[in-house]
This record gives structure tokens, C-alpha cells and sequence, in this order.
């Protein structure tokens, strides 16, 4: 059973990487926050794939939550307001 969940993992993988590439900067891509594990590190990015921060294992998450919050209350807001002026 093991190689059965390797197999699905890195088929989700491979399907995540493809599909946050594909819709990048497009208002279909949303904005949640996704955490993934990079080697030793955890790794932030908003679903719209926006690079958010990368930080230790252990390290308070805070750390990659609030640019999330940051980027979707304020950045998002203020490129709003400049698409309609």
C-alpha cells in the first residue's frame, strides 16, 4: 500500500504544480493560502501564485498567514480599486 499512496501523492503533485501554473494571475486561480513542504522548509503561496514566504518546521505559521492576509485584504483590494479608476 505504500507505493499506491507515493503514486497518488505524486500524481497530485505533479496535477497541483500544472494547475497553479496554468491559472497563475488569472481571477479563476482564488486565493487560498497553500503551505507545502520544500525540502526542509515549509513554503507559503496563495492559490493565485503569489510566493508568500518560506520558514522552518516549528516556526509559528503566523509567519506565512499574514502576508496571505496581507495580500488578499490589501493588495487585492487596492489593485480593485486601480483596475476601476
Amino acid at each position: 500500500m505504500p507505493q499506491l499512496a507515493e503514486a497518488i501523492d505524486t500524481a497530485l503533485t505533479k496535477w497541483d504544480a500544472a494547475t497553479a501554473g496554468a491559472l497563475a494571475g488569472s481571477e479563476a486561480a482564488g486565493h487560498a493560502l497553500i503551505v507545502s513542504h520544500e525540502g526542509s522548509d515549509l513554503v507559503g503561496t496563495c492559490q493565485c501564485g503569489r510566493r508568500l514566504g518560506r520558514i522552518t518546521p516549528g516556526r509559528p505559521l503566523d509567519a506565512l498567514a499574514v502576508p496571505w492576509v496581507r495580500h488578499t485584504s490589501t493588495d487585492l483590494t487596492a489593485a480593485a480599486i486601480r483596475a476601476t479608476a
